[in-house]
């Protein structure tokens, strides 16, 4: 797989979670303004833009059910105006994004997990890659 850098003010990058939390993309703009490397997301290069892999896992946990998004990262890089360190895992000849799918930076960005609840239900934040995520000092 090819490592690639994507400047999100120029190109295009779409994703399927349309929210996130205030205080996971101000903790990785810390990160980013401190000069913190962070994995690389996977995405498929398509006809004219990119996407979030959707298929990818996240190996930093031995759960299979659990997906590398990387849409924090992607929204803090495109905030901070900074290019996302990616990895291409894939091409398609898509024409257009994906029935679902949703441009990096029209992520609504929320103040707080409880207001993020209200759009996906009730999701227990202690378990699961947000909170591990959340507790890993290198995403602080």
């Amino acid at each position: 797989m090819k490592e690639i850098y994507l400047d999100l003010q120029e190109v295009d990058l779409y994703g399927w979670e349309r929210y996130k939390s205030q205080t996971l993309v101000d903790s990785l703009l810390r990160g980013i303004a401190m000069g913190d490397v962070f994995p690389p997301v996977p995405v498929v290069q398509n006809d004219g833009f990119y996407s979030l892999d959707s298929f990818a896992h996240d190996a930093r946990f031995s759960q299979s059910d659990i997906r590398e998004g990387g849409h924090t990262r992607a929204i803090a890089h495109y905030l901070a105006r900074k290019s996302l360190r990616c990895v291409l895992t894939g091409v398609s000849q898509l024409p257009s994004p994906p029935e679902g799918f949703f441009l990096i930076r029209e992520i609504s960005v929320t103040d707080s997990y409880g207001e993020g609840n209200k759009f996906f239900g009730k999701i227990d934040l202690r378990s699961g890659a947000i909170h591990k995520m959340a507790c890993d000092t290198r995403y602080r």
